[in-house]
C-alpha cells in the first residue's frame, strides 16, 4: 500500500550554465585559430557571449600602453550613436573602460554606482548612459590587454551575478584568443612588409649556415639570377662558385659568425664567353649559425670605373708627354740657336782655309759634332711635335714597299720579314722622311724584341674608321677627330711587354735594352702627334707586340708631281741690304759674316722694338728683314705686323728654331716670302735670301 510519494527536485540551472559556458569557450578557443583577424574572432566572441545573456550592446576595446590609447575592433551598440572607427586609436581616460583597465578588476555598475565614481573623480561619462554597464579586464602574461563589455539601455533587462561570474570565466580565455590572433596578425603584417621590401630591393637576398650552406633565397624580378634555383637551397656555397671565390665566402662566414661584424667585400665571377661579373656582398649574423648575404652586381660600374681610370691614366700620360714635349722643344730652340754659332763659324773659318790647311780636319770634326748634335735637336723637336716636314699626299703602301730593302737589312738575320700591303689604304698628308722613319723605329724595336732568337716581323697597312669610342684606346691627343685614318701596323714574336713597360715606352731616352738609342720611340711620337696622328698598342708578355700608327686619311687622293723646274743656284756675287733680327748676339754676328761674305750689306737689330726703329729710319734702302720668332719685348709676330704697318710691301724672311709649320701656324700675316730654321749652313743661309728676294712678296 502506498502511503505517499517522495520526490527529489534538483536545481540543474548552474550545472547548464557551466556547461554552455564550457562549450561557449571550448567554440572560442577552437575558431580562433582559423580566423583571420581580431575583428573576426571579436565578432564570434559576440555570437558565443550572446548565446549566454543578453549582448545586444557589445564591444571590445584593446589597449595601447606605448601610447596610452585604445582601438575599438569591435562594437555593437543599439544606442551609442558615438562611432569608433576599427582602424583608429582613442584616448578616453576616465571612462568606464579605462577605469577597468586601470584597476584590472571585474566591474559591474549601475547608474547609482556611476554616481559614486563620478563624485570621486575616477570616471566621466563617454558616450550614452547605459542603465547597466558590465566590463571585464582581458589579462594575459603581459598584463591587461584590454576590456570587454556589455551594457544594456533597457532597464528590463538584468545582469545578475551569474551573469558577471560567467563573463569573468571566459575573459581570460577570450584575453589569450585575442592576443594570439592580435599577435599573428601583427605577424602577417611583418611579413608583409618584409616581402614588399624584398620586392623592392635590387638585391640577392641569400641565407647561409656557418658551414657555407645555402638554407634560402630571394631572387627579386629585376636580378639576373646566374645559377639555377635548384642548385642553391640545400646545396654547399663550393657546388655554386668558383674555389677562390668560395675561400672568400667561407672566411667571410666564420669572421661573422665569430665577430657578429658586418662584412663588405666584393668578388668576380666568369660569365661565360670570356665574360667577366663582378658583385659586392654584404653578410650580417642572422643568429649564433646564420648569416644572411645581400648580393648586388656592379658589373657595369666597375666596367665604368676602368673605363675611366683608363681615360684619366691616359691624359695624365698625355699631359706628361705634352709637358715633356714642350721642355725638349724649348730646349732644341734655344740649342739650336747655340749650334748657329758654332756651326757657322765652323763654315766661315773652312771658307776662309785652304784646302791643305793643316787646321782643316779640326774644323771638319766640329761640323760633324755640331751636325750631329743638330740631329739630336731635330729628334727633340720631333718628340716634342715641332719637327721639320715637308707635308704632302703620300702612300703608305707604296712608301713602305719602296723601303722594303732597308727594312730588311736592318733587322736581325734571325727574323723573318713578312709584308701585307693592302689596295684601298687611302693617301695621307705626311712627310715621306719622317714617315719612314716611323716605320724604321718601330721595325727596329720589333727585331730587338725578338733578339737572338728565331721570330717574324710583319708590316701590314690597312684602313680603319674610327669612332670617339675607338679614340679611348689610343695613345696621344685627346682631342683626335673621328673619321678615316689610314695605318701601317709592325708585328712581331718578341719578348712581348707587360703593362708598365707599355707606360713608359714613349718617353724620352727610354729603353729596356743594355744601352738606348736616343729618344727613340718618343721622336716616333713627336712625329705622330706632328701628323696629328695617334699610337694603338697590344702587347703580351712572351707571346708578341703590335704597334699601329694610325694618321688621318687626306682629301687629296692624287700625289701632285713635285718636279722643281725652278732651281736657284748660289750666287757668289749679290747685293743687297739685309736686316737681321735676333736677340742672340751670336747668331746675329754669323749671320752678319756669312752675309757679308756674298756681298750683301748687313744691318742687325737686337729685338722687335730695335728693328722697328731702324726701319723707320732706312727701311728704303733694306731688301730683306731675317727675323727671329722668339724675342723678348716684342715676338717675331708683333714685330712683322708693326713692319707692315710702316712699310706695306716689306719683305720678311722667318728664322726660328722650330719648324716651319709650327712656326707658320702660330702666323697669321700676309707678305712672307722665305723661312730658314735653325740651325742653318751658310750654304742655305745664302740660298734662302736669294730665293726670298727672289719671289713677289705674298
Amino acid at each position: 500500500m502506498i502511503t505517499g510519494t517522495l520526490c527529489q527536485i534538483l536545481d540543474l540551472t548552474d550545472q547548464i550554465l557551466q556547461e554552455r559556458v564550457a562549450v561557449a569557450v571550448a567554440n572560442i578557443t577552437e575558431v580562433a585559430i582559423t580566423l583571420d583577424s581580431v575583428e573576426e574572432l571579436c565578432a564570434h566572441i559576440h555570437q558565443q557571449i550572446g548565446k549566454l545573456l543578453d549582448a545586444r550592446n557589445f564591444f571590445v576595446a584593446l589597449y595601447n600602453p606605448e601610447r596610452d590609447t585604445y582601438t575599438f575592433p569591435y562594437m555593437i551598440d543599439l544606442y551609442d550613436v558615438k562611432s569608433f572607427p576599427k582602424t583608429e586609436e582613442f584616448k578616453v581616460p576616465r571612462s568606464l573602460t579605462d577605469y577597468v583597465r586601470r584597476t584590472g578588476k571585474p566591474q559591474m555598475i549601475d547608474i547609482p554606482s556611476w554616481e559614486q565614481l563620478a563624485r570621486q573623480g575616477e570616471v566621466e561619462l563617454v558616450g550614452a548612459q547605459s542603465y547597466l554597464w558590465m566590463g571585464v579586464p582581458l589579462k594575459t602574461r603581459q598584463g591587461v590587454i584590454g576590456v570587454v563589455v556589455i551594457q544594456t539601455y533597457d532597464p528590463e533587462v538584468i545582469y545578475t551575478d551569474e551573469h558577471f561570474n560567467l563573463m569573468i570565466r571566459v575573459s581570460e580565455q577570450i584575453g589569450h584568443a585575442v592576443e594570439r590572433k592580435r599577435s599573428e596578425q601583427t605577424l602577417r603584417a611583418s611579413e608583409h612588409r618584409n616581402r614588399t621590401l624584398l620586392g623592392t630591393m635590387p638585391d640577392l637576398m641569400l641565407v647561409i649556415d656557418k658551414n657555407g650552406r645555402y638554407l634560402d633565397y630571394h631572387c627579386p624580378e629585376s636580378y639576373e639570377l646566374r645559377t639555377p634555383p635548384e642548385k642553391i637551397v640545400g646545396n654547399l656555397v663550393s657546388d655554386v662558385l668558383q674555389p677562390d671565390t668560395t675561400i672568400l665566402f667561407l672566411e667571410r662566414i666564420k669572421k661573422t659568425v665569430d665577430t657578429g661584424e658586418i662584412q663588405v667585400f666584393e668578388y668576380s665571377m666568369n660569365l661565360g664567353q670570356e665574360n667577366e661579373g663582378y658583385f659586392e656582398a654584404r653578410m650580417l649574423l642572422l643568429n649564433d649559425s646564420e648569416v644572411m648575404v645581400l648580393i648586388r652586381e656592379i658589373t657595369i660600374q666597375k666596367k665604368t670605373e676602368k673605363e675611366s681610370k683608363a681615360l684619366e691614366s691616359q691624359m695624365q700620360h698625355a699631359q706628361k708627354l705634352e709637358s715633356l714635349g714642350v721642355l725638349a722643344g724649348g730646349i732644341a730652340h734655344d740649342f739650336n740657336n747655340l749650334l748657329v754659332g758654332i756651326l757657322g763659324n765652323a763654315n766661315l773659318a773652312i771658307t776662309r782655309m785652304d784646302e791643305d790647311h793643316s787646321e782643316r780636319g779640326l774644323i771638319d770634326n766640329i761640323q760633324t759634332a755640331a751636325q750631329r748634335a743638330s740631329e739630336l735637336t731635330r729628334q727633340m723637336l720631333a718628340y716634342s711635335g715641332k719637327g721639320s716636314f715637308i707635308i704632302e699626299p703620300m702612300d703608305l703602301s707604296k712608301a713602305i714597299e719602296e723601303m722594303y730593302n732597308l727594312l730588311k737589312v736592318s733587322i736581325s738575320r734571325h727574323c723573318e720579314l713578312d709584308c701585307d700591303y693592302s689596295d684601298d689604304v687611302p693617301m695621307v698628308n705626311g712627310d715621306a722622311t719622317q714617315i719612314r722613319q716611323v716605320v724604321m723605329n718601330l721595325i727596329t724595336n720589333a727585331s730587338d724584341a725578338i733578339g737572338d732568337n728565331v721570330g717574324t716581323i710583319t708590316i701590314r697597312t690597312g684602313r680603319m674608321e674610327l669612332t670617339k669610342g675607338s679614340l679611348g684606346a689610343v695613345y696621344l691627343d685627346k682631342d683626335l677627330e673621328e673619321g678615316l685614318y689610314s695605318y701601317v701596323e709592325v708585328s712581331d714574336t718578341g719578348c712581348g711587354m707587360d703593362k708598365e713597360t707599355i707606360d713608359k715606352m714613349f718617353d724620352p731616352f727610354f729603353t729596356t735594352k743594355f744601352t738606348g738609342r736616343g729618344l727613340g720611340l718618343a721622336a716616333v711620337l713627336g712625329i705622330l702627334r706632328s701628323h696629328k696622328g695617334m699610337f694603338k698598342v697590344y702587347s703580351e708578355l712572351g707571346k708578341g707586340t703590335t704597334i699601329r700608327a694610325l694618321l688621318p686619311a687626306s682629301d687629296q687622293q692624287v700625289i701632285p708631281d713635285d718636279s722643281k723646274t725652278d732651281q736657284i743656284e748660289l750666287n757668289t756675287n749679290a747685293s743687297g741690304t739685309v736686316l737681321v733680327v735676333d736677340d742672340d748676339e751670336t747668331v746675329r754676328q754669323v749671320a752678319e759674316m756669312m752675309l757679308q761674305g756674298f756681298g750683301y750689306t748687313v744691318r742687325t737689330a737686337v729685338d722687335g722694338m730695335d728693328a722697328c726703329e731702324l726701319y723707320t729710319r732706312e727701311g728704303e734702302s733694306i731688301d730683306l728683314v731675317i727675323l727671329d720668332m722668339s724675342m723678348p719685348r716684342m715676338d717675331g709676330e708683333e714685330t712683322f705686323n708693326e713692319l707692315k704697318k710702316i712699310d706695306a710691301d716689306v719683305r720678311v724672311m722667318l728664322s726660328s728654331g722650330y719648324n716651319e709649320q709650327e712656326t707658320m701656324s702660330d702666323f697669321d700675316g700676309d707678305g712672307l716670302c722665305g723661312f730658314i730654321q735653325k740651325p742653318y749652313q751658310m750654304s742655305e743661309l745664302i740660298l734662302q735670301v736669294q730665293e726670298s728676294l727672289s719671289k713677289s712678296v705674298k
